[in-house]
């Protein structure tokens, strides 16, 4: 969504992976307006249970984050 009329570009990545997955993003970079879809894949030998996330953006010199959980069954 684009606040004061920004039009540079956002870059995403994610962190804090547990061993066994992995991420693609649609678009890491964002220049303008867009949207950018996440995948988690987990391998076969990932242990069961609940991880955080950690997905980034920068943009104008600006950092911000946020965590999102995955629950391995």
């Amino acid at each position: 969504t684009l606040a004061n009329s920004f039009t540079g570009s956002i870059s995403l990545s994610v962190g804090s992976l547990p061993f066994g997955v992995s991420y693609t993003l649609t678009q890491p970079t964002i220049v303008g307006s867009g949207s950018s879809n996440l995948t988690l894949t987990a391998s076969a030998s990932i242990t069961a249970g609940t991880y955080a996330i950690t997905v980034r953006s920068f943009a104008g010199g600006i950092a911000s984050f946020t965590t999102l959980t995955l629950v391995v069954l």
